[in-house]
């Protein structure tokens, strides 16, 4: 059937919305497998680390035990009802034992310090596509981490470890004529729970955001413009095959499945009234970017939007309008370099290198590394 498919046409490395790590759980895992999830790791990390090296004597004088201590990639981390996954910015345990060195120094001479600073950093949210989990996203969160970031991300609402309801996730043509209304209450569930990491996550890891940038594939692009318009508290946008404009897009998607159905004799969908209701296009038009350019724009911050120029299934016109709303108010704060709407020819729905490309270009213009 026709669904998200996520292709590279770089077969010789690892794809970034490819196949799952080791870790991943076979699709019905038997009874008493082991878990994919790694186990929560023992040492302290951030700023905990830095108390204990600088006030307990049998760490104060080796900052390598410090580092030993500090967060470790992989990290697993409850958040309300959110299972999360954090992966700490290369350098971070050389910044926390040079950190702790420095303080094991200064408690000789005045005491331990009762509030060590530790290291901000430059946190960035990887939101996977529909169908998929986020070690679809372990590739590219590497490439974060590298450059300096903490990449963050968690399984979208029903996908991966959540998943309830697997019909969920199905689109009009596969039977479940609710598609619509699910996607949009996975992707706004999504962007509610992005205000609660950036509520608690930063006192979970005893850490400062020092820039919060959302990075979004297909559903999950969605899912990033949608709280990059809603949520001021991110400061740098990437939004690949997605749509500002989810009515429009439902619209175009609902010509293109009735166009399949008459190609392959197959019943036409009922009415788009039924499948896209009144109560469901109240909640876009209050949440939807394209009904709230007002408050997108607001501030100016940086926002990436990257189409497939043959995409079916999100057309470039989903985004374009919204585009031609947002250019105006962008050119008024004197900030039009801060918007980019890239268009890939011939690109059909899949991340490509390119885009891969240009997202982690964004990330490191406009979202760069906190020093550590």
């Amino acid at each position: 059937g026709e669904q998200d498919r996520f292709r590279r046409r770089d077969r010789g490395r690892p794809g970034l919305l490819g196949a799952a790590t080791a870790l991943a759980p076979a699709a019905s895992p038997p009874s008493g497998a082991p878990s994919w999830r790694l186990p929560r790791p023992r040492a302290p990390h951030g700023v905990v680390a830095l108390v204990r090296a600088a006030t307990q004597p049998a760490l104060r004088a080796t900052a390598s035990q410090a580092s030993a201590m500090s967060a470790r990639a992989g990290d697993q981390v409850l958040v309300g009802a959110t299972e999360v996954q954090v992966d700490w910015p290369e350098g971070w345990d050389a910044a926390v034992a040079e950190r702790a060195q420095r303080l094991a120094a200064d408690a000789k001479v005045s005491g331990p310090p009762l509030r060590p600073t530790p290291p901000p950093v430059t946190a960035v949210l990887l939101l996977h596509q529909r169908m998929g989990r986020k070690e679809d996203l372990d590739a590219f969160a590497r490439r974060v981490t590298e450059a300096g970031m903490m990449a963050v991300r968690w399984d979208a609402p029903n996908h991966g470890a959540r998943l309830i309801d697997e019909s969920a996730n199905s689109h009009w043509l596969q039977g479940n004529l609710a598609n619509a209304t699910d996607m949009y209450a996975q992707m706004t569930s999504t962007f509610r729970e992005i205000q609660v990491v950036l509520d608690f996550l930063p006192a979970k890891l005893a850490v400062d955001f020092a820039k919060v940038a959302v990075v979004g594939f297909s559903q999950g692009g969605h899912a990033a413009l949608l709280a990059f318009t809603n949520e001021p508290r991110i400061d740098v946008c990437v939004s690949a095959l997605s749509a500002g404009d989810y009515l429009l897009n439902m619209t175009k998607r609902f010509e293109y499945f009735n166009a399949i159905a008459a190609r392959k004799d197959m019943d036409r969908l009922p009415p788009f009234g039924a499948l896209f209701p009144d109560a469901l296009n109240r909640v876009v038009t209050r949440l939807d970017p394209v009904h709230n350019t007002e408050r997108l724009a607001d501030g100016a911050r940086p926002l990436l939007l990257l189409n497939g120029g043959a995409d079916k299934l999100v057309p470039v016109e989903c985004n374009a309008g919204l585009v031609r709303k947002l250019e105006p108010l962008y050119q008024s704060a004197d900030a039009a370099e801060a918007l980019r709407h890239i268009i890939y020819n011939g690109v059909r729905h899949e991340v490509t290198p390119e885009i891969e490309a240009d997202s982690l270009a964004w990330l490191a213009r406009w979202a760069p590394p906190a020093r550590l």
